[in-house]
C-alpha cells in the first residue's frame, strides 16, 4: 500500500486555438489503504488527474507524491484500469491476466496461481481458457480487474471501469470490486460519474467543479464496511448521494 498526496496540482493543455486549463490548484491526501472516489462533470480533469498520478501525463503545476516521493515518470508499482477492458483478442482469459506479468519480465510460474485465484474471486475461473470474443462486456471487465491486481500493486487507479456496462452488470461489478478491495485493502482511487457508486465504495468522495477542475468538497462516508446492496436504501446513504448531487444541480 502507499499514500498519495496532491499539492496544488494543475494541468494546462496547449492546443492550436490556445491554452486550455483542465485542472487548477488541486490539493488533497489519500492515506494508505483508503478508497477515494472522484466525481465531477465531464471535462473537469478527473481522468487527467489519475493519468498524472500514474505518470502517464506530465503535470503543469504543483506536485504529486507517492509515499513522499515525487512522481517523475511512469509508476510501474500501480495498477490501472480503464473504461475499455483492452483485452487482446488472440490471448485466452488467463493469458490476458498474465500479460501484466510478462510485460514486467517476472516469472509467469510465480503468478499463475494468483491469476487463477483472482479469476475465481470474480466468478471467472471456468473461463480461464476462453477468449475475449466469447465474453460479455461485464466478463471482460472482470478479467481486466484481475489483470490490474495480479502483480500486487501498491495503488489501484480506476478510471470509469464500469462506465460502458448496463446497470445490472455494473451493480454486480461494483460489489465484486468492493469485495476485492476489502480483501486486499489497497490504496484505491476511482474516477466515476456515478455518485451512488462513489458513495457505495468509498471512504471519502472528492467533489470537483467544472473546468478548470478544482475541489468543491471532500465528503467522508461514515458507513461501515462491508456494504451490501441493501445499504443503498438506507436514509444515511440517500442523504450522502443527495448532498453530493446538489453540487451539480443547475
Amino acid at each position: 500500500m502507499a499514500s498519495l498526496a496532491f499539492r496544488s496540482v494543475g494541468k494546462t493543455y496547449r492546443i492550436q486555438s490556445g491554452p486550455v486549463q483542465a485542472l487548477q490548484d488541486v490539493s488533497f491526501d489519500i492515506a494508505d489503504g483508503e478508497f477515494v472516489s472522484i466525481v465531477g462533470p465531464s471535462g473537469c480533469g478527473k481522468s487527467t488527474l489519475l493519468k498524472m498520478c500514474a505518470g502517464l501525463v506530465p503535470r503543469s503545476d504543483g506536485d504529486i507524491l507517492v509515499d513522499d516521493r515525487s512522481v517523475t515518470g511512469v509508476q510501474t508499482q500501480m495498477g490501472v484500469a480503464f473504461q475499455d477492458s483492452l483485452l487482446l483478442e488472440w490471448r485466452s482469459v488467463l493469458r490476458n491476466v498474465l500479460l501484466q506479468i510478462e510485460s514486467r519480465k517476472l516469472r509467469i510460474e510465480d503468478y499463475e496461481q494468483r491469476a487463477r485465484d483472482l479469476l475465481e474471486t470474480v466468478g471467472m475461473e471456468s473461463f480461464a481458457d476462453a477468449y475475449p470474443g466469447q465474453l460479455s462486456g461485464g466478463m471482460k471487465q472482470r478479467v481486466a480487474l484481475c489483470r490490474t491486481l495480479v502483480h500486487d500493486p501498491s495503488v489501484l487507479l480506476l478510471d470509469e471501469p464500469f462506465g460502458a456496462l448496463d446497470a445490472m452488470t455494473r451493480d454486480q461489478l461494483v460489489l465484486d470490486l468492493g469485495k476485492m478491495w476489502l480483501e486486499t485493502r489497497k490504496t484505491a482511487v476511482l474516477v466515476t460519474h456515478s455518485i451512488s457508486e462513489a458513495v457505495f465504495l468509498s471512504d471519502r468522495v472528492v467533489v470537483m467543479s467544472g473546468r478548470p477542475g478544482t475541489i468543491l468538497d471532500i465528503v467522508s462516508i461514515d458507513i461501515p464496511h462491508p456494504r451490501g446492496i441493501a445499504v443503498r436504501e438506507s436514509p444515511q446513504f440517500v442523504e450522502y448521494v443527495t448532498s453530493i448531487g446538489r453540487y451539480f444541480q443547475s
